[in-house]
């Protein structure tokens, strides 16, 4: 079959002739069907469909079908489609003897509408492993007056362009070359070299891109042209392709997944395919779609196009996938490169700018290598003028001491600018993946750009980031670490990136959940607990987390998100723990807030409807405010606070003051108290509550209702809570706090402090004091339950320094008098009494047997993977 190549033209007129040829000539007439298949080109819109039967007389060996061509004015990429033709019956078939290998051809209808200059398609050709060259070419719609250049990068696929590909025969590696068609001409060939390595490997697939052209345009009007090329080797391969887009300003446009087997089967072939939300999402940012693809004997190439919702926000650059996985046992064992390549992933550019060009970055992985890993600067559209930005590789696993950077076989280099030419849209730049030797876990870092001059960046944000893996010789798992901005009208989210460094045969599952470091949620995000789940091939999946802005003036603010690998799912992941936490960190874009301030005397003073800040200063005040999160400062006498609606700060000041914080979340605060702290918020029969402030000159105490939080001074201070959920915080020095009921949040601060849950599902932090220990202490068993939800969590133990005491428990509740522990480390339960830990989830569990059933009574989970021994407890 031929493979005819047209010019599409702007009506009816044309047609696409296929040659039908049989190498030897038949003693007998030969019958055959033919039926035409849509590719990228679609029946009806771009060509009439045509069917029907063809016959060989005796001694004939050539015959033709013609297919109307459906012409255009459109600007449009260069579109195929198919004419499949098979034995009409078992006399034909038993004279053909290459079966499937060559019974569909192709069409190529390449696009001609560029205005006043030429148009240029890209093809590609498949060929063996050969020192000898692969030869693609760059063809044009008509001749050009002038010289018309391109450049060509090669885009690892399943082949890497360090070892399987590149532009330099025989030489250091090149990925990226410019080509160029003379004037008068319309046609310039390239070559690539596939190398020869591995004996018996599958098919693998690469991908070349062509970009600015000068003194032409690319077929479609893009600003990208890309191809799938097959190095053929034993064994057919599946490959998905990567389509990029720029998403416009509404309907219209599509990404169009090309999906590739490498070789022709004899039996027809079913797969099924689906969307995926990556950071897109469907219905919102794209159609989401699903189906059935068939590769009838022969046919090669099937295509998914799904729609895009495009928009005019200025939002980050986007991404989906679509996956292919074979609908059945006989097409799944026609696939040797399993789910490799199976997973295709759209980029949605962004191209909001506002008239000012917006800039995309887009990565790559790769193994060690000098030779370069290239990664993408990508332009919405040129510029009059130069564009340039600076990159950054910041450390993810990956050191850029000694794992990456940019200043090949020399000194450390972490920064460079990049430029894009005047008229282009398009930069790649290089990074040394350096190697160390010796197997190691796939690492990856961090590109990160800023300061643009003459662009945007994608979002109006201040940095683009985008992750890359060096491939070694283990999947990991990464998680990102977002920086957003409080109230963000177009993302008011975290999105958290969650990465496997290389793809898996079977589906993957993780648990993600949020926890508080200086951000709390329900008043800074709202928490999130779920599962991720991981299509076979998938590699990406994102979790978006609500943020909530809550008009205080604030420091920067940070939450992590804790993603933890299913049992199955960690058996395959030997770097499961290595970045599993994602921190994200908030910005504060709250205006400055309204000051009320009083004088020497007894004052009344109310607040706004928005965010005040009241300071009584001298006399015996009242100070109400009202709505708002407002910040209320007695200062020196014996003052009345009422913090309205809100989420209040209350700070009593010298005296014996009324603290009130009213609806919302409020906190008393003694931070900047002069002497030590004692606060009580257990609940009396009336429902108020004692807070007692003890120091020279503090002999009264200060009256509490409706406060939830506390936060101690510079001094050693006991902090109490109630049964509510309270957040205390102790100071610079060794604080008692304690929970007593309630899901609490206890900061010991600076000190060696003593922590005390109590009831309910707490989590404490010790806080940052090297070489002092923080003692977490339990009365009964009752204080932290079995099973994730329910026990508590220590945030930042330290073994070998803090101590968990557990004394005054009866360890062995079949004995009739009080046992005590015996430490067992990391075995499992054997008898009634024992205390032991395990790791599960990157998490460290204690767990405890009082019963002798094997089954954990009690539990505390401390987060980070360590050994315990029986110093760690007080038993």
């Amino acid at each position: 079959m031929s493979d005819p190549t047209i010019l599409e033209g702007d009506g009816a007129g044309r047609f696409a002739e296929f040659e039908v040829q049989l190498s030897r000539a038949a003693l007998e007439d030969l019958t055959f069907s033919y039926e035409t298949r849509d590719g990228s080109a679609t029946a009806g819109s771009d060509y009439t469909a045509e069917s029907g039967t063809l016959t060989f007389v005796a001694g004939q060996t050539v015959a033709y079908v013609r297919v109307p061509i459906l012409g255009d004015t459109a600007s449009e990429s260069s579109e195929t489609f198919m004419l499949a033709v098979t034995p009409a019956d078992a006399t034909t078939r038993g004279a053909i003897l290459n079966e499937a290998q060559d019974n569909v051809g192709t069409a190529l209808l390449r696009d001609d509408d560029g205005g006043d200059l030429p148009v240029v398609t890209l093809e590609t050709t498949n060929g063996p492993e050969s020192g000898g060259g692969q030869v693609h070419a760059i063809r044009l719609s008509a001749p050009a007056a002038r010289d018309v250049t391109v450049t060509v990068q090669v885009i690892g696929g399943t082949a890497l362009p360090q070892s399987d590909m590149d532009f330099n025969f025989y030489s250091a590696v090149s990925q990226v070359i410019t080509v160029t068609v003379p004037a008068g001409e319309t046609t310039q060939t390239f070559s690539i070299e596939h190398n020869t390595n591995e004996a018996g490997e599958v098919d693998e697939n690469y991908v070349l891109e062509v970009t600015d052209p000068v003194n032409a345009t690319l077929a479609g009007g893009t600003d990208v042209l890309r191809g799938t090329a097959v190095i053929l080797d034993t064994e057919r391969g599946l490959f998905v392709s990567d389509p990029t887009i720029l998403e416009g300003d509404g309907g219209g446009r599509f990404a169009e997944f090309e999906v590739r087997i490498s070789r022709t089967s004899v039996e027809t072939l079913t797969f099924s395919y689906d969307t995926i939300d990556g950071s897109a999402r469907a219905g919102e940012d794209y159609v989401a779609r699903s189906g059935t693809l068939t590769f009838v004997p022969g046919q090669t190439v099937a295509h998914v196009r799904v729609p895009i919702n495009g928009d005019t926000r200025p939002e980050s650059s986007e991404t989906f996938m679509l996956s292919v996985v074979p609908a059945d046992t006989a097409t799944e064992a026609a696939i040797y490169n399993g789910t490799e390549d199976s997973v295709g992933t759209a980029l949605l550019r962004d191209d909001d700018g506002a008239g000012t060009p917006v800039l995309t970055l887009e990565t790559t992985d790769g193994p060690e290598s000098g030779a370069g890993q290239l990664h993408t600067l990508r332009l919405s559209e040129a510029s009059s003028r130069d564009v340039t930005a600076t990159v950054q590789v910041v450390a993810g696993t990956a050191d850029p001491a000694s794992d990456v950077d940019f200043n090949f076989y020399s000194a450390v280099q972490r920064t460079i600018t990049v430029t894009i030419p005047a008229g282009e849209t398009t930069q790649t730049f290089a990074i040394e993946h350096n190697s160390e030797g010796g197997a190691e876990i796939d690492e990856h870092y961090i590109l990160e750009v800023t300061d643009p001059e003459n662009a945007v960046l994608a979002g109006g944000v201040d940095a683009l980031r985008g992750t890359a893996v060096i491939l070694g010789d283990g999947r990991a798992l990464f998680v990102s670490d977002p920086t957003v901005r409080e109230g963000d009208s177009i993302a008011p989210y975290a999105e958290f990136e969650i990465r496997v460094s290389r793809p898996a045969e079977v589906p993957l599952v993780f648990n993600a959940r949020t926890f508080d470091v200086s951000a709390e949620a329900g008043s800074d995000y709202t928490a999130y607990t779920g599962t991720i789940s991981f299509a076979p091939g998938q590699t990406v999946a994102y979790v978006r987390v609500p943020l909530l802005d809550d008009g205080d003036l604030e420091a920067v603010e940070t939450f992590s998100l804790s993603v933890t690998p299913n049992p199955a799912t960690a058996a395959l992941l030997p770097g499961a723990y290595v970045d599993n936490v994602g921190s994200a960190t908030i910005l504060d874009n709250d205006a400055a807030p309204t000051t009320i301030e009083g004088g020497a005397g007894d004052d009344p003073l109310d607040g706004t409807s928005g965010r005040d800040v009241i300071l009584g200063l001298g006399g015996n005040d009242t100070l109400d405010g009202m709505a708002g999160n407002d910040t209320l400062d007695g200062g020196p006498g014996f003052d009345v606070l009422f913090g309205g609606t809100g989420n209040d700060v209350l700070i009593g000041g010298t005296g014996a003051n009324v603290l009130d914080g009213g609806l919302g979340t409020d906190t008393a605060n003694y931070a900047s108290a002069s002497g030590r702290v004692l606060v009580d918020l257990q609940l009396d029969l009336t429902g108020a509550g004692f807070l007692k402030f003890f120091d020279a000159g503090f002999v009264q105490g200060d009256t509490y209702v409706s406060i939830e939080n506390v936060v101690g001074g510079d001094y050693a201070d006991n902090l109490r809570g109630d049964a509510e959920d309270n957040r205390l915080a102790g100071g610079a020095v060794s604080d008692r706090l304690y929970g007593r009921a309630g899901d609490d949040r206890l900061f010991g601060g600076t000190g060696a402090d003593a922590l005390y849950g109590n009831l309910g599902r707490d989590v404490m932090t010790g806080g940052g004091d090297a070489g002092r220990r923080d003692r977490y202490i339990y009365f009964q068993p009752e204080e932290s339950r079995p099973g994730d939800g329910n026990r508590d969590v220590i945030t930042d133990f330290v073994a070998g320094e803090d101590r968990i005491e557990l004394s005054r428990f009866d360890a062995d509740t079949t004995q009739g008098f009080k046992q005590a522990f015996v430490f067992i480390g990391d075995a499992a339960f054997s008898a009634a009494g024992q205390l032991g830990y395990r790791h599960e989830g990157g998490n460290t569990i204690v767990q405890a047997d009082f019963d002798g059933d094997a089954v954990a009574d009690f539990e505390i989970e401390l987060r980070g993977i360590m050994d315990l021994t029986a110093d760690d407890f007080l038993i």
